[in-house]
């Protein structure tokens, strides 16, 4: 397939070089716009009105194959980057939690869009994720210009040969359909499971999500025939640091990150008894204080890095030897904050929130050894792309772990334990948790389940493996009588 090149002009804000003289743009080929208003049809049909399943992952895919990267596919960070799109759309079928399909259906965009861009420098990463987003203003203008021209005697004659053909396959398809509808029952049944239930008028949220993946369509082609991002930033000219400039400041740094770190190995696994042993000091307590800032640490460590590696020569070992030290010891520090989160978890339970920013922490630290790999200097050719490529893999790997199942085990085994339970939160999970909390007593097993409620069977467009085996267990297990309170505790 060709792949269709496009002046950049006018693009976005960034880039680097003299200014070029802005050339019109041609206008959008026909053959691109019937695909985005096909693409855009599926999704309207497929999207609005029926939950995350197997219709969001068709929809998604046609938008994507509609709009080909060409050649940005052919390297290996581009075929990486295609293939985590591609199964952070799939969650969408395999998951029922809304938060975690919405963040996985997030990251497929962003990982879709960096494709397309070709970006591989940092500043140029960060701004290749929203790409297409950005393009979408400039997308729809571009897509309605060859259907302004439609009423040139030209245009209108290249176009008439595909409406007929079109026409025709339409009759064909409705006059047959019919007569083998009526013919046989088999037939029909399946014809009735296919045929995605229309409303009788054009909602509007048929319409927006029409629109909005035409628009996509064409704003990932105007991404994709620009320019690569190569840079986003110009590289630094300006005078180097000398090395009094730099030692002092990243020394005195890494001594104090050794301080903090000398301190926390002698309560990094003292656990309960620690925690119990200093007066006035509760597991709350001790959770909260300060583990934020030990994550802040950890990020603006990445952002002295970044700056130290811009100002300081590439050959200058000493500074990248205490980096390096920084690097390592700010891995204890992500370790001290993710040990005050286990021995919070381990007091209140799981939660949402709890989970998400363990997995937060565990991509700190895989960030952290990445750079440490590439010599603590960011300017590597595949450090970005491998940045990228391990958020997406760590998005996987989470979503893989079934957090709401996860939380629904963790806070069973605790009450089995402990006899403490939150019924108002575990009652506000999705569908993936309906199994593991089938392990709960009565009353509490009815409590939540019949909270959460049986989900009703879907059509093929809404299909999910978790609704599946949440209405297999439902089944299973008949519910009893709730009478229990299901408010929720308060926040701890």
């Amino acid at each position: 397939m060709s792949t269709l090149t496009l002046d950049p002009a006018p693009g976005p804000p960034w880039g680097s070089g003299p200014a070029q003289p802005v050339r019109p743009r041609p206008a959008a080929p026909l053959a691109l716009v019937a695909r985005a208003a096909a693409a855009g049809t599926l999704a309207a049909a497929l999207v609005p009105g029926h939950r995350p399943g197997a219709g969001t992952v068709v929809a998604a895919l046609a938008v994507a194959a509609a709009a080909p990267p060409g050649g940005r596919l052919r390297s290996r960070s581009g075929a990486a980057l295609a293939v985590a799109a591609a199964c952070l759309v799939g969650v969408a079928a395999v998951r029922d939690a809304d938060w975690l399909v919405a963040l996985c259906l997030l990251a497929a965009l962003a990982a879709w869009s960096l494709l397309l861009s070709g970006a591989a420098t940092f500043p140029a990463t960060v701004l290749g994720a929203i790409a297409v987003p950005l393009r979408l203003p400039q997308a729809a203008p571009w897509l309605l210009r060859p259907l302004v021209r439609l009423g040139s005697s030209q245009r209108r004659q290249a176009a008439l040969p595909a409406i007929r053909a079109s026409a025709v396959a339409l009759l064909l398809l409705v006059v047959f359909g019919a007569l083998f509808v009526t013919a046989d029952a088999a037939f029909r049944d399946l014809v009735d499971r296919l045929l995605v239930p229309l409303p009788e008028t054009v909602s509007g949220a048929r319409l927006i999500v029409l629109l909005v993946a035409a628009g996509l369509v064409g704003a990932a082609t105007l991404v994709a025939g620009a320019p690569a991002l190569s840079r986003a930033v110009p590289p630094y000219s300006g005078r180097a640091l000398r090395p009094v400039e730099w030692v002092l400041p990243l020394l005195v740094l890494d001594l104090l990150f050794a301080a903090f770190v000398t301190v926390q190995l002698t309560v990094l696994f003292g656990g309960r008894d620690h925690v119990l042993s200093t007066a006035g000091l509760t597991y709350a307590e001790y959770a909260r204080q300060g583990f934020g800032q030990l994550v802040a640490a950890a990020v603006l460590t990445l952002g002295v890095v970044a700056v130290t590696v811009r100002l300081t020569p590439r050959s200058d070992r000493g500074a990248r030897a205490l980096l390096a030290v920084l690097c390592l010891l700010t891995l204890v520090v992500l370790a001290s904050a993710s040990r005050r989160l286990g021995l919070y978890e381990q007091e209140f339970g799981f939660t949402r929130l709890r989970l998400s920013v363990d997995g937060a922490i565990g991509w700190l630290a895989v960030v952290l050894l990445l750079v440490l790999a590439a010599g603590v200097r960011p300017r590597a050719d595949w450090l970005p792309r491998a940045v990228v490529l391990s958020a997406a893999g760590g998005l996987l790997l989470f979503a893989a772990g079934d957090p709401d199942a996860r939380i629904a085990e963790r806070n069973v085994e605790r009450f089995a334990a402990t006899g403490e339970l939150d019924l108002g939160y575990l009652a506000g999970l999705s569908a993936d948790a309906v199994p593991a909390l089938q392990e709960l007593p009565e009353p509490q097993r009815s409590c939540v389940l019949a909270a959460i409620g049986a989900p009703r069977p879907d059509p093929w467009t809404a299909a999910n493996l978790s609704r599946v085996r949440a209405r297999d267990a439902f089944a299973a297990l008949p519910l009893g009588a709730c009478t229990l309170s299901l408010r929720p505790r308060p926040y701890r």
